[in-house]
């Protein structure tokens, strides 16, 4: 391999350092709360805003703030009770369930949720303050694991946040066997923060016509970070079920996140009607995006900045753009796939034969409107395909025999490509990672999650 590859390979993984700090900011949480045997709220002179945690927020666009509260604002406590659900969120005597702690939470609250299983549906109509967020993360690390599974089939969304919602911080805990979402923002929703989450096994029943999703979002200035979105759409395997899928988004940072394995887009953003951009400065940084059937889906946007990403293996396209995406900026990720254009998969690992046939395309870049995707930047990529030359398709046709940005630019002259090397694997992706200063464990850790 030449030593200008090496160095892009070394230089471009270093974008896993983010995710060897996972659940380091509920780690913090220690630092909340000194007294484990706490069983009363105390509260001091000072109303100084104090952070939520300790971790630094540096790096980010300037919409993305701290999360802060007063120094004098309010614990309550929640621990899962299917019997009576009582309780005055203290911490020897916590409410029931989560939705009762949302009824009386004040801005500035924090929820805590004791160690345990809980189940059922929570409905956020509650706003914090710019100074007084409302944080709901597990006490002391505690292993939370809301599952969909105690509350039968048909049961819908896990936590559905609406529009009047603000400034909540969700951290720290497990989503899993909800049908329809996990987490579903609604309306304007704002400042709905999410990190340190582990959103999987997300169900849709095969007969609704609608997809599934560990995350659908509407809303404003969003943080979705340090998270593990797999295995959704379980059930049915459906193109329409999706890691993130946003609707009307704007200001939102995806950052240092695992999606892997969603039948259809790791991140799908909402094929809106036209002539109308439905997500603008939207920044997806940081991710790794592992054996999506697509990685990241676009229509109807603009102002997307997807940098430092590392995408691996797409059953069929790393971006697959519908209609009408433009100032998009693409640059400083790795795009690996060691699919041959013959390769294969599984019979009913990812769709059925009825809804997409199995043999994989393994394309690039697949636009069904050449027309409207203009004006977007590919630079500085570094794209490692075993099938190459790879193939990109615009509108039905498919150019194939590509092997660089000169190939590109001859058939696409609507777009911006520079810097960008194109070459065949000389390694697999676990022998990459293990010769650069990175080890493979984080990388190794979360595709085997």
């Amino acid at each position: 391999m030449k030593k200008t590859h090496l160095f892009i390979i070394l230089s471009a993984f270093c974008v896993l350092l983010a995710l060897i700090s996972l659940n380091s900011c509920s780690k913090s949480s220690e630092n909340i709360i000194e007294n484990e045997e706490l069983t009363e709220t105390g509260y001091t002179q000072t109303a100084e805003p104090v952070p939520v945690c300790d971790k630094s927020y540096d790096g980010l666009p300037d919409f993305i703030i701290t999360p802060r509260h007063s120094a004098n604002s309010r614990e309550l406590f929640v621990r899962q009770d299917e019997i009576t659900g009582r309780g005055d969120g203290s911490y020897e005597n916590p409410y029931g369930c989560l939705q009762t702690a949302f009824k009386y939470a004040l801005p500035g609250d924090t929820i805590y949720l004791l160690e345990g299983t809980y189940y059922g549906r929570t409905t956020v109509s509650t706003a914090g303050e710019e100074d007084n967020w409302i944080t709901v993360m597990p006490y002391k690390n505690a292993k939370v694991v809301f599952d969909g599974d105690f509350i039968g089939p048909n049961e819908g969304t896990c936590i559905k946040v609406l529009a009047t919602s603000k400034y909540i911080l969700f951290k720290g805990f497990e989503i899993k066997n909800y049908d329809g979402a996990g987490i579903w923002t609604v309306g304007n929703s704002q400042y709905i923060y999410i990190e340190d989450m582990e959103i999987h096994d997300i169900s849709t029943p095969a007969f609704t016509p609608y997809g599934t999703e560990a995350i659908l979002g509407s809303g404003q200035n969003f943080l979705i970070r340090d998270c593990c979105f797999y295995d959704i759409g379980k059930d049915r395997l459906s193109a329409s079920d999706h890691g993130i899928y946003m609707l009307e988004a704007k200001n939102w940072v995806v950052d240092s996140n695992l999606f892997r394995t969603a039948p259809g887009g790791g991140i799908h953003q909402f094929m809106g009607y036209q002539d109308k951009v439905w997500a603008s400065n939207i920044y997806v940084t940081n991710n790794i995006f592992a054996e999506n059937l697509y990685h990241i889906v676009l229509s109807s946007c603009g102002n997307f900045y997807i940098k430092n990403n590392i995408f691996i293996n797409a059953k069929e396209t790393d971006f697959y753009i519908l209609n009408h995406v433009s100032d998009t900026y693409i640059s400083d990720n790795i795009f690996y796939n060691a699919y041959t254009k013959d390769s294969v998969y599984e019979k009913g690992t990812w769709c059925a034969d009825t809804i997409r046939p199995n043999r994989v395309k393994s394309y690039f870049i697949f636009s069904d409107d050449p027309e409207g995707f203009r004006e977007n930047i590919f630079e500085k990529n570094f794209v490692m395909y075993e099938s190459m030359p790879f193939r990109i398709k615009y509108g039905g046709n498919l150019y194939a025999r590509l092997s660089g940005p000169d190939d590109i630019g001859q058939k696409d002259s609507f777009n911006t490509y520079s810097d960008n090397i194109f070459v065949k694997p000389e390694l697999p992706l676990p022998e990459l990672i293990k010769s650069s200063v990175i080890t493979a464990v984080t990388i190794i850790h979360c595709l085997n999650h």
